[in-house]
């Protein structure tokens, strides 16, 4: 159990926080505004842990004065988008999630009346609803795509669903998380897309992508980036030999260097002599923006198609590709997972794709 201060800026007041787990669930909340209430508050909790009759729902209802019984969906909805900060600032993503929560829960239903029960009804339906376009799509769709079609946007969802709770619990709005994991199932992540790219089927994909895209796509094949990583890379990550790229692990920054082949700082000179605008970034978008990676993903997925390249091919598949193609180059393991920045075993195991013609090599 820890109990702490808000010292975050603009905070109103004097807040006094305590976080604990109960069971299996972790519980964050405002406890006093001053220190001696939140301890008093902690032994409170700590007299009932012993005593087995801990009920964190009520104390949180008790000590914020509220239990959301007046507040609308909607309300909690926009405090959410207005007041939450995750660390990557990603207010795009919930802000598309939020447009399909108001969807199925109406803004003026009071989440009192939210639990479990309607939360796993909005995953069904929804899920339902996604295997249907996808169907109407995709008539000659396997079995098993039909069965997993959607199953990854609704995880993303009850997950960002479950966020919002969380936020508003610490926030006093509401006393109890509907959308936990514990409480309500979530799709099992979806398989790993693993796939190796031809040099033949690169090239089909790269001429049926749009002029502005086909850059994107050898860049990521040439340097294995990610297709964030490449959206978020500023001019000045970048000099003559190293692309220094900057990713989270365990949720710290960690910054690796990526060496430039010639063909990539070709790129880099035709994408400066192409930009219209000035940008801090090395790939912006037109007016000089950060370029959204599902923009990038989608087309170049559409030009994958296009192609007639495997469904499971996608933008991913390129770093998959490079890392192979390096491995089979008899490049040192060790060597190429710190410039791709996985672990070797990681590497091996997931990026590695062995090659009919390498079997056939075998016995010959």
């Amino acid at each position: 159990m820890r109990i702490y201060r808000d010292d975050k800026p603009g905070a109103a007041g004097e807040s006094w926080f305590i976080d604990y787990r109960y069971g299996r669930v972790r519980y964050r909340y405002k406890a006093g505004a001053s220190k001696d209430e939140a301890e008093t508050h902690a032994l409170k909790v700590e007299y009932q842990m012993k005593k087995r009759t801990l009920k964190p729902e009520e104390l949180i209802a008790e000590v914020r004065g509220v239990g959301g019984d007046g507040l609308s969906f909607g309300k909690l909805v926009e405090s959410f988008l207005s007041g939450y900060r995750s660390k990557d600032n990603r207010i795009k993503f919930y802000d598309g999630r939020a447009k399909v929560w108001l969807r199925y829960f109406k803004p003026d239903t009071l989440v009192s009346e939210i639990g479990p029960a309607q939360i796993r009804k909005y995953r069904n339906d929804r899920r339902k609803e996604l295997q249907d376009s996808y169907l109407r799509n995709h008539p000659g769709a396997e079995p098993e795509e039909k069965r997993d079609a959607g199953s990854s946007t609704v995880r993303k969802e009850l997950i960002a669903l479950g966020t919002m709770f969380e936020w508003a619990m610490g926030e006093g709005s509401v006393s109890d998380n509907p959308a936990h994991r514990l409480k309500v199932k979530r799709p099992a992540p979806p398989p790993a897309r693993d796939l190796y790219l031809y040099p033949e089927q690169r090239e089909a994909a790269t001429k049926q992508a749009e002029p502005e895209v086909r850059a994107l796509m050898e860049w990521l094949y040439q340097t294995g980036m990610r297709v964030g990583e490449m959206c978020r890379l500023c001019r000045g990550e970048i000099d003559s030999q190293f692309a220094y790229v900057t990713s989270r692990k365990g949720g710290k920054a960690v910054t690796r260097k990526v060496p430039l082949t010639e063909g990539a700082l070709a790129l880099l000179k035709a994408e400066r002599r192409r930009q219209k605008v000035v940008s801090a970034y090395a790939f912006p978008g037109p007016t000089g923006e950060r370029l959204d990676p599902n923009w990038v993903s989608k087309r170049i997925k559409g030009a994958m198609r296009a192609a007639g390249l495997p469904e499971k091919a996608s933008a991913h598949s390129l770093r998959h590709a490079r890392i192979s193609d390096m491995g089979e180059a008899g490049k040192r393991l060790k060597n190429v997972a710190a410039m791709m920045g996985q672990h070797p075993t990681t590497l091996e195991r997931h990026y590695l794709h062995t090659r009919d013609e390498q079997l056939l090599a075998l016995v010959k």
